[in-house]
C-alpha cells in the first residue's frame, strides 16, 4: 500500500521531496488521510495489530466519515482539490500517477507486501503448474 497525492500537496507536505517515514504523513495535522470504503486497504488497516498502521487507522477513525470514499474516482477528485491524501495499494497508485493530467505523486511503500493463496482440488493438475510456477518466481526473484 502506498500513499497518493496531489503534486501541490506533496511539495507543501515535503518542500524538499524527502517523505521518508510514515511519520511524516501523520505529522501533517491539516492533511486528511482517506480510503475506500470497503477497500482491501481498509480492512488490512482495521485489522492491523502493529504500529504505525493501528495509529493510522485511529486517525482514519477520528475523521470518519470524512475520510472515507465510495470509489476510487471520488478518491482522486479529493487529492486534486483538497488537502487529502488516499491509501491505495501500490500498483493502484502508481497508475492514476501516470495518468493525465500528471499531476498526482505517489509516496514510498509505507506498508508490506500481502500475500495471496490459491486454492485448488488435491487432485487437479493445477496444483503441480501452480507449484512450479510459483517456485520458478522464487528462484528467479521475479
Amino acid at each position: 500500500m502506498t500513499i497518493l497525492l496531489s503534486h501541490t500537496t506533496h511539495q507543501h507536505v515535503a518542500p524538499q521531496g524527502t517523505m521518508s517515514s510514515f511519520q511524516d504523513i501523520l505529522n501533517q495535522g491539516d492533511l486528511r488521510i482517506g480510503v475506500i470504503r470497503g477497500s482491501d486497504v481498509e480492512d488490512a488497516l482495521k485489522h492491523s495489530t502493529t504500529e504505525p498502521y493501528r495509529t493510522l487507522w485511529a486517525t482514519i477513525q477520528q475523521q470518519h466519515p470524512q475520510v472515507t470514499v465510495e470509489n476510487v474516482y471520488q478518491g482522486l477528485e479529493r487529492v486534486r482539490r483538497e488537502r487529502f491524501a488516499l491509501i491505495l495499494d501500490y500498483p493502484e497508485a502508481e497508475y492514476y500517477s501516470r495518468l493525465q493530467p500528471c499531476d498526482l505523486t505517489y509516496v514510498g511503500e509505507f506498508f508490506p507486501g500481502r500475500s495471496y493463496a490459491f486454492a485448488a482440488r488435491t487432485d487437479s493438475d493445477l496444483v503441480d503448474l501452480v507449484n512450479q510456477g510459483l517456485l520458478r518466481l522464487q528462484v528467479y526473484d521475479q
